[in-house]
C-alpha cells in the first residue's frame, strides 16, 4: 500500500463524503486462516501454497509506506478462477477497506470484476472469492484503498496469473 497525506484521525473516507468511526466489533482473519477456512469448506480445494509457518505463499506482494498487500489466484476447476486477496498494515488497524478486483483471460480475450468493502478494525484484512473466468491464462490485479488512523492509504496493485481448466 502507499500512504496518501491525511489527518492524524480515524475515518473512513468514501468517494465525496465521510462516515463516522467504526465499532471494534468485527475483526477479520489473517489470510492463514482464511486459506484454512476455505479448505476446510472445499472451496480452495488443495491448491492453496503455504510456508512453512502454514501462511498463504501469494502470487504478488506490493509493500508500501502503510503496509502490504497481496493476491494469490489459482485454478478452482470447473472453468474457475479462485481468488486470495488482502492487507496488512502497520499504521494501525484498518477501520474501512474498499477494493476492486479485475481479471482477464487472455485466451477467451474475456474480463471481469468483483469488489466489496470491509471494516476489518484490525490490522490484518483478508478474504477470498471464485469467479468463472473460462478456461486459458487468467491474470489479476487489486486496487481500492483502506482507512488507517493515519489516515487513507491506497491498494497498489498487487497481480497475479494462473492457467484455469
Amino acid at each position: 500500500m502507499v500512504s496518501r497525506k491525511a489527518k492524524q484521525t480515524l475515518i473512513v473516507f468514501i468517494a465525496f463524503g465521510l462516515l463516522i468511526l467504526l465499532p471494534p466489533a468485527v475483526m477479520a482473519a489473517p489470510p492463514d486462516q482464511v486459506a484454512d477456512s476455505a479448505v476446510s469448506q472445499g472451496t480452495v480445494k488443495q491448491m492453496v501454497p503455504m510456508d512453512d509457518s502454514g501462511h498463504v505463499t501469494p502470487d504478488g506482494v506490493v509493500v508500501g509506506d502503510c503496509g502490504q498487500s497481496w493476491l494469490y489466484l489459482f485454478n478452482a476447476g470447473s472453468k474457475s478462477a479462485g481468488f486470495i486477496f488482502g492487507a496488512d498494515s502497520n499504521w494501525g488497524p484498518m477501520a474501512y477497506v474498499s477494493y476492486t478486483v479485475t481479471w482477464k483471460n487472455w485466451s477467451q480475450d474475456t474480463s471481469g470484476s468483483f469488489g466489496g468493502s470491509a471494516w476489518p478494525v484490525s490490522s490484518t484484512w483478508g478474504s477470498t472469492r471464485e469467479a468463472f473466468t473460462g478456461t486459458g491464462t487468467v491474470t489479476a490485479v487489486m486496487t481500492g484503498y483502506v482507512v488507517t488512523p493515519r489516515g487513507p492509504c491506497s491498494i497498489n496493485y498487487p497481480g497475479a496469473s494462473t492457467v484455469v481448466s
